[in-house]
């Protein structure tokens, strides 16, 4: 209301709303970037002019495929393919945290038919699943066998991972400073499958340069969201 001198406290809401919205970030987080920012140097000037934001991070994953390093589709096909290089494997997703919503949504796939990502669209922390329990915990988790594992106690999940081939999977956190931004799961068709060391650090090696990846795309999502507040409330 200062800064741009609004009428009353309802524009101001209004205003971070839409821009948050229109991101695709919560609300807070967007009001929290307003406060901690530094103030723009003028109102009707670009608050965060491209030339002055950190480039997209260095990565030789993307870089050996010529990928455009500032696209995210580009980007995360190039890493579930990747995935797939390591694993061996024919079905494999990768899914990313929609903050907004706290669910993990499957962004990259290959191999899976229509109702297996439907039922796995959005799946929150408390589905029990390999993927939310990746994400809860922090770590990989590996499942050698789809049909037995307990972990799958809700009948409709382990329905749905059977109806689609996947007797086993592992599911690696995409982390950064203890954060999770994601997770990459490898499916197979045989149970008892499980990763090898070699697989393992290889798959520890690419979620370390895809949460760095994703780190800087949300950093500049959110400046994004921040410069399209300061432009709609330059204009009010």
């Amino acid at each position: 209301m200062e800064r741009y001198r609004l009428a009353n406290g309802a524009d101001t809401v209004d205003l971070i709303e839409a821009a948050a919205r229109l991101h695709h970030l919560p609300p807070q987080v967007v009001a929290e970037a307003v406060i901690a920012a530094p103030r723009p140097a003028d109102r009707h000037r670009l608050w965060f002019p491209r030339q002055n934001r950190p480039g997209a991070p260095d990565s030789s994953y993307w870089e050996r495929s010529g990928a455009d390093t500032t696209d995210r589709g580009t980007v995360l096909r190039v890493a579930l393919a990747r995935t797939v290089d390591i694993s061996g494997c024919a079905r494999a997703d990768l899914q990313v945290l929609d903050p907004l919503h706290d669910t993990l949504v499957i962004e990259e796939q290959q191999g899976f038919d229509q109702p297996f990502l439907d039922f796995f669209a959005r799946v929150s922390p408390a589905t029990k699943s390999a993927c939310s329990a990746a994400r809860v915990r922090g770590r990989r988790v590996t499942v050698a066998d789809t049909a037995t594992d307990p972990l799958f106690s809700y009948a409709p999940t382990r329905e749905a991972l059977l109806a689609a081939g996947s007797r086993a999977v592992q599911s690696t956190p995409l982390l950064i400073l203890g954060r999770c931004l994601g997770i990459v799961s490898t499916h197979h068709t045989r149970p008892g499958h499980t990763p090898s060391s070699i697989e393992e650090t290889a798959l520890d090696v690419l979620a370390r340069h895809t949460a760095v990846w994703l780190n800087w795309h949300l950093r500049d999502t959110l400046l994004n969201a921040l410069e399209h507040l300061h432009r709609a409330a330059g204009e009010r």
